[in-house]
């Protein structure tokens, strides 16, 4: 009796033992937790980044098929006192997303800031993009273009062909969840994801 008894305390754990175990991996995890929030950011960022880059790369399709020239835009709204933005293709050119015309919402806490955004230069991107905020238009050759007046021209007022940057930001993690989309004089759509790591962005 005496033995067996024995065997049985020694096969089990002490409460010290279990405490100093459960104390380890709560530390463990405490350590991991900022780098699985930081992988779900960027998951969620480059998500969004392809959902738009998708949206973009289909009005450049359709106004190829239409043969004529289509706005990618931007609105925010609000529900249940959230803003969101949303992004669409303007086929009827009245500036509002109507009733047939494709369009994305981002998750909420993703926007598309004009400004304190990480430099994308031209050198990354092997063009000069136009300025924060100018609409990007296709023609009916699936060429951006920016709209004067009535014409979309392929070149800017500084001679430059004409291409384009989106920046998609966190704002509840604004120092360094960043995605963006590139829109190239050729029509090429390409989605990238910023590493605050490294301060470098990478597609």
């Amino acid at each position: 009796m005496s033995s067996a008894t024995g065997m049985r305390r020694q096969a089990g754990f002490s409460l010290t033992e279990l405490l100093i175990v459960a104390s380890v991996m709560l530390i463990v995890a405490a350590l991991a937790a900022p780098s699985f929030f930081n992988a779900i950011d960027t998951y969620k960022m480059r998500s969004s980044a392809m959902d738009m880059a998708g949206l973009v790369q289909r009005a450049r399709l359709r106004a190829v098929k239409d043969n004529a020239t289509y706005a990618v835009r931007t609105q925010v709204i609000t529900q249940n006192s959230v803003p969101y933005t949303q992004v669409y293709i303007d086929i009827n050119g009245n500036g509002s997303q109507d009733n047939g015309e494709r369009m994305i919402q981002l998750p909420v806490n993703v926007t598309l800031p004009s400004s304190g955004n990480p430099t994308l230069n031209a050198t990354t991107l092997g063009f000069t993009a136009q300025a924060a905020g100018t609409v990007v238009s296709f023609n009916g050759r699936g060429l951006p273009c920016v709209v004067v007046t009535t014409n979309c021209s392929n070149w800017d007022a500084g001679g430059n062909q004409v291409g384009f940057v989106y920046f998609l930001q966190d704002s509840k993690n604004s120092g360094s969840s960043w995605a963006a989309i590139s829109v190239s004089p050729a029509g090429r759509v390409k989605v990238w994801t910023w590493n605050s790591h490294t301060s470098t962005w990478n597609y």
